[in-house]
């Protein structure tokens, strides 16, 4: 069984999205700062979900940065989610409209509270959901995402409606694509959490493990 490591955040997704793949039998431990910046084990999948502790850990180390960039190039696997995305972004695997978020992520965590976005399925998109098909799922602030020049990602779902002062219909909410040898999936989204938040429905859970399969096919 392939190992997976899943970054540990002050986000409740992280212990959602462990608990998930572990009802799977995937084998899945919780790794932290030291890890990627030790490089102490090879890890098949890492997924950095929700939170801001990352986040500031790539904004204030190089090395941190550079070792995931070089854990995707020499063909690692990255499952980016919210703050994971923007962690991705520092790490120059893609771009993101992550600073002009501050507020709304400010606003979400002092009140533990979450949004909802509706998003847009593109044409074969690798979850099976017919193109143009509509799934509202938990928003928390996620940047959207930007594929970077070389065009290494494709869109999956893009932002059906804005927030006010954020543009963000028609951009990318969830992508996927291959960076090196790695390969790359990113939610500006969380389907890890209920929809509505924090009673409805947990059927975009199905997303993550999806998300998974496909990355760990070579």
């Amino acid at each position: 069984m392939e190992n997976i490591g899943i970054y540990s955040t002050e986000s409740e997704g992280c212990e959602i999205i462990y608990n998930l793949l572990k009802s799977k039998n995937y084998e899945i431990e919780r790794i932290a700062k030291e890890d990627v910046m030790q490089k102490k084990s090879r890890y098949s999948l890492l997924i950095f979900p929700g939170g801001a502790k990352h986040v500031i850990t790539a904004l204030t180390s190089f090395q941190f940065r550079r070792n995931i960039r070089y854990y995707v190039e020499d063909g690692g696997r990255y499952l980016g989610i919210c703050g994971g995305v923007s962690v991705a972004a520092l790490s120059g695997l893609c771009s993101t409209n992550w600073f002009e978020l501050a507020p709304y992520y400010v606003y979400y965590s002092v009140t533990n509270t979450k949004g909802v976005m509706k998003i847009k399925w593109e044409k074969d998109n690798i979850f099976g959901f017919s193109e143009n098909s509509i799934t509202p799922i938990t928003w928390a602030a996620g940047p959207y995402i930007i594929p970077t020049k070389n065009k290494n990602l494709r869109a999956e779902a893009i932002f059906t409606e804005n927030k006010p002062l954020i543009s963000s219909q028609g951009k990318i909410a969830i992508a996927s694509g291959r960076w090196g040898n790695g390969k790359i999936i990113l939610f500006s989204v969380h389907p890890e959490y209920p929809c509505p938040f924090p009673s409805g429905s947990t059927e975009n859970q199905a997303l993550i493990l999806k998300a998974v399969e496909w990355l760990m096919t070579p």
